[in-house]
């Protein structure tokens, strides 16, 4: 026979954090920003209806639709503390929400569809302490906070870290791998007809028939 070939223990930890076949080549930005564009309804959800409780229906549309886009000047102003609560009520159920899906099902509806896995460097699935760490520097370095203007921003910039060097900055923080697999178009554009119908629905029911018809 051959020579044999002796491999360390050191070695075989090394080969073991390699990634593995389906995880490396071209990163795939626009899968990821699909998958973003389908979460972000589901993941805001809890959150929004709770906001839906606690401010009245003129001071939550002034919060979600640009003031410029209405066609009368506003009569009130959402207050500083209207807008604090509503930023944390959003981080809350966005990295909750997301935390829980990612802990106990490894993916999320936007990833499910787009057939993308995150993993810890062993393979296995995200715990709960880290999916938490991830999904709460994903709502602040890849949601903007959830505003508009912060979250082109981040949306540009993590856009060029992924092409450039093959991984967005709270994947490379959280020491995880991102794995794509094969897409279903179909799906693809089946369940995001979906979501975005029942978002409309949703937002309609938020807002309420006065306040969308001052639009």
């Amino acid at each position: 026979g051959g020579d044999e070939i002796t491999i360390s223990e050191a070695e075989r930890k090394m080969l073991s954090k390699q990634p593995s076949a389906q995880s490396t080549g071209k990163p795939h930005p626009w899968l990821r920003f699909w998958a973003r564009l389908i979460d972000v309804p589901i993941l805001l959800a809890p959150g929004m209806l709770l906001i839906h409780q606690l401010f009245e229906a003129e001071v939550l549309t002034l919060m979600l639709i640009p003031s410029w886009m209405l066609a009368e000047p506003p009569a009130i102003t959402p207050s500083v503390t209207n807008w604090a609560t509503f930023f944390a009520i959003n981080a809350a159920s966005w990295t909750i929400t997301e935390t829980l899906l990612l802990t106990y099902f490894k993916k999320t509806l936007g990833k499910w569809v787009v057939n993308i896995k995150i993993q810890m460097e062993n393979g296995k699935r995200l715990n709960f302490s880290l999916a938490l760490k991830r999904s709460a520097f994903v709502f602040v370095f890849g949601m903007g906070l959830c505003d508009p203007i912060f979250r082109i921003v981040c949306h540009i910039i993590a856009y060029l870290k992924l092409t450039r060097e093959g991984e967005t900055y709270w994947d490379k923080k959280c020491k995880v791998r991102i794995i794509h697999g094969s897409v279903n178009y179909l799906l693809v554009a089946g369940v995001t007809l979906i979501i975005f119908h029942y978002s409309g629905i949703a937002f309609y029911k938020l807002l309420g028939e006065p306040e969308l018809k001052a639009l």
